[in-house]
């Protein structure tokens, strides 16, 4: 099996890679990124775009097997007396003819970086305009979550959780279709 993930990110094909040893049906798969466009916003916001922009990932990715797609977005949370962003990540597995999704939990955002995001500046950016990374470069490694967990839990398993969720779909596919 050929699995295409839509993204040179090796934090997303490394999740993918690693994803494949869990699931008998893929085991053995052949995984490589390719650059594709997500056709939304650099900073996508809420569940709508962010399904969108991993769909649009999957099914440009596609190569006749099967293709990945992995955003991650900002959704708006209002609790207490503030609204709040939190952070997800989407997977969606393309096969061709059908989109399987799943998406990770959320953790919130330190409200700086929300004003920053506000502004137009991505996650990345606006992690290191607030002073809390020294490099704008974060999403290609550990990501605002591994940061914010001190490592506990990296970009990579938010991805991997997000793409386990997809894979209920795919394995219990009688049920979904019905």
């Amino acid at each position: 099996m050929k699995i295409t993930v839509g993204s040179l990110n090796q934090i997303k094909v490394n999740a993918v890679v690693e994803l494949c040893s869990e699931y008998e049906i893929l085991i053995g798969a052949n995984v490589s990124g390719v650059s594709v466009d997500s056709g939304v916003s650099e900073q996508p916001q809420g569940f709508d775009e962010t399904i969108q922009g991993a769909c649009n990932r999957a099914k440009s990715a596609f190569n006749g097997c099967l293709g990945v797609g992995i955003e991650g977005g900002l959704v708006s949370v209002t609790y207490g007396e503030r609204e709040r962003f939190s952070k997800v990540s989407v997977a969606a597995l393309y096969d061709g003819t059908h989109f399987y999704v799943g998406m990770s939990s959320l953790f919130e955002l330190p409200h700086s970086v929300k004003v920053q995001i506000e502004k137009g500046e991505t996650l990345s950016k606006a992690m290191h305009s607030v002073q809390l990374v020294g490099d704008a470069d974060l999403g290609s490694r550990e990501g605002a979550i591994g940061f914010l967990t001190k490592g506990r839990v990296p970009r990579k398993e938010q991805a991997k959780q997000a793409l386990r969720m997809a894979m209920i779909h795919i394995e219990n596919n009688k049920i979904y279709r019905n």
